[in-house]
């Protein structure tokens, strides 16, 4: 559904979708950007240089969104999807924090399956 034009894609009815969306997707932000400034503020060099290159991926993803919103009013969710799962699966890469990633990699797929077959 990511490449289909808006007016093709099937709209997702259930208002319960939304909510356990953002019910979701609200802590992860918040676990994903404390741990991405920690990172950053902690990490050395290299970790850094990584970090900062990410930053550069989203800033210019977001001119694109914006652009792109600004000649159609529509913009590939690609666009704004790859820089989230970036930004909310680099605070969950490690073995502390086993339980969280699983968990959320399986919220997500519940989510995923239930827009696309509801």
């Amino acid at each position: 559904r990511t490449v289909v034009q808006p007016s093709d894609r099937a709209p997702v009815a259930h208002s319960v979708w939304w909510i356990s969306m953002n019910a979701w997707m609200v802590p992860m932000v918040i676990v994903s950007l404390a741990g991405f400034v920690k990172g950053y503020l902690h990490g050395v060099m290299r970790d850094k240089n990584l970090r900062s290159s990410f930053m550069a991926f989203f800033t210019g993803c977001g001119v694109i969104i914006g652009l792109s919103w600004f000649l159609d009013k529509d913009f590939p969710a690609v666009l704004l999807a790859a820089p989230l799962a970036i930004f909310l699966g680099h605070a969950l890469i490690g073995t502390r924090r086993q339980l969280l990633s699983e968990s959320a990699t399986y919220v997500l797929l519940g989510l995923a399956l239930w827009a696309q077959w509801s």
